[in-house]
């Protein structure tokens, strides 16, 4: 039960990330540009 817990989990986060790479690449990817040449 618990390593369900921990899957649903881990998957929870990957969507997540994608969610807000696909969000800051689309929408900002010009700002992203800037973030990536600064760091």
């Amino acid at each position: 039960m618990r390593q369900t817990y921990l899957d649903q989990q881990g998957v929870f986060f990957i969507v997540l990330k994608k969610v807000l790479l696909d969000f800051f690449c689309g929408a900002d990817g010009r700002l992203t540009e800037q973030l990536h040449e600064l760091y």
